[in-house]
């Protein structure tokens, strides 16, 4: 359970740091200022709610849960509030507890709308990209010839190119903070489901079905930013390669 803890508070860290670098020098404002939003708006504002959404309903579940295991079981993992219960009256340990179940809330909502941002930019510069694909086949005849104008498709294709460039300055942290930090939560579950299995899964009903959250969306989130980094890998190569032609 600390290493799953410490594996988090690094991965919250790393996602804050990221994202203050992207707001603080402007890299965020140039990526979605680069993009064509206009023309599909509709359908992102849409995309948008869904995620929002979601989000919400991620942190409401993870807030109920740490609240019932904290206030209503006893089962507190913080150290510190382990230690101030052995020195201090009851009626001022259960106001530190709800002070750290509020803690908990800035951690997970910090954790999971960086995570929402990464997915959101990625589509973003997905449809992009896709959009000038289908749209430079549709200039190519049956026999090669090229119909369109091809000084614009270029424009249109370096500025991808560059809110791809500017999006991996925080794009490559978060994503490697992520992929680095659920391997190691996924190995620490299973280790914990193999060999603590009495602690893990037959100690309270709640504490089962939080060892299988915790393990499927680890696994959710190590596939959605494995996803991720392969489409950014793959986008700037085929950048890198369409302008050197």
């Amino acid at each position: 359970m600390k290493l799953g803890i410490l594996s988090y508070g690094v991965l919250n860290t790393m996602f804050q740091t990221a994202y203050y670098a992207a707001s603080h020098t402007g890299t965020l404002d140039r990526v979605l200022q680069q993009l064509n939003l206009s023309d599909h708006l509709p359908k992102y504002s849409c995309r948008a709610y869904v995620i929002t959404g979601i989000c919400w309903l991620y942190v409401a579940w993870n807030m109920f849960a740490y609240g019932y295991q904290a206030l209503v079981l006893g089962h507190q993992n913080d150290f510190i509030v382990t230690l101030l219960k052995k020195s201090l009256p009851e009626y001022y340990t259960s106001i530190i507890t709800a002070v750290f179940v509020l803690i908990q809330l800035q951690i997970v909502a910090s954790c999971i709308f960086a995570q929402a941002m990464n997915y959101m930019v990625m589509t973003f510069l997905y449809d992009q990209f896709n959009a000038l694909s289908e749209e430079f086949s549709k200039c190519i005849g049956d026999r090669g010839e090229f119909s369109g104008n091809f000084d614009q498709f270029r424009r249109r294709h370096q500025a991808i190119a560059r809110s791809v460039q500017e999006a991996d300055r925080f794009l490559m942290i978060t994503i490697g903070a992520n992929l680095c930090t659920h391997i190691v939560t996924i190995i620490v579950v299973f280790y914990s489901l193999i060999f603590f299995r009495e602690d893990a899964i037959t100690f309270h009903p709640v504490s089962t079905v939080l060892y299988v959250t915790w393990l499927s969306m680890s696994i959710f989130s190590l596939s959605l930013s494995a996803g991720q980094a392969i489409y950014l890998n793959h986008t700037e190569s085929i950048s890198y390669l369409l302008d050197d032609y």
